[in-house]
């Protein structure tokens, strides 16, 4: 009873136009060889995406990394300043009185393994 009353609910649900679903069916063994899709011919194969590949930008494709907006240009040269800056630091300001010491005239002489 409750089959018969599903099968009446699932006509009555359909399309006016629609056939009704075929029962499906369970096949074992390998795929006929009528469902395997067919390759087009080279001739009719088509172009799906063309690739932009531009010099400097963000996206997968351009060949180097580089943001080029205002903001970012802006940031990474201030980034590079505040580098060199660190470097002329230590090379000028921490090294040089680590490295050396003053004479008894009063000018500094670098110290190391070669001035002995």
């Amino acid at each position: 009873a409750d089959r018969e009353l599903l099968v009446a609910l699932g006509k009555m649900m359909q399309r006016k136009n629609k056939p009704p679903p075929a029962p499906a069916s369970v096949t074992v063994g390998p795929p006929s060889p009528t469902s395997v899709p067919k390759q087009p011919p080279a001739a009719e194969i088509k172009n799906v995406a063309t690739v932009v590949r531009r010099r400097f930008g963000t996206s997968p494709f351009d060949k180097h990394w580089l943001n080029v907006d205002c903001c970012g240009l802006f940031c990474a040269g201030l980034t590079y300043m505040l580098h060199l800056y660190g470097c002329y630091a230590v090379c000028t300001v921490l090294i040089p009185p680590w490295m050396s010491y003053l004479g008894e005239n009063g000018v500094r002489k670098v110290s190391g393994f070669w001035s002995h």
